[in-house]
């Protein structure tokens, strides 16, 4: 790869529609349920985006990080958890 990745930052309002749409919903919740207690653990979300499963952890872990590549994406997912 050159370094000239895919620039996520033009994609934000693309990504939340996908994030809300019932098939990205029930596979964060399969994540969730498969995934154990959380309550004691800090979480790292690498690659975030618009935090699908960020925000949905964020109730049951002791911390959740949200780290992604994109300015824009982790701007609105400051916005969002606000």
């Amino acid at each position: 790869m050159n370094g000239a990745g895919k620039n996520w930052d033009q994609y934000v309002i693309n990504a939340e529609e996908v994030a809300r749409s019932n098939g990205f919903r029930a596979m964060r919740d399969r994540i969730v349920s498969e995934s154990g207690d959380f309550s004691d653990l800090e979480v790292v979300d690498v690659g975030s985006g618009t935090g699908l499963l960020t925000l949905a952890l964020a109730d049951d872990s002791r911390r959740v990080w949200a780290v992604d590549i994109s300015e824009r994406m982790a701007d609105y997912l400051r916005a969002k958890s606000a």
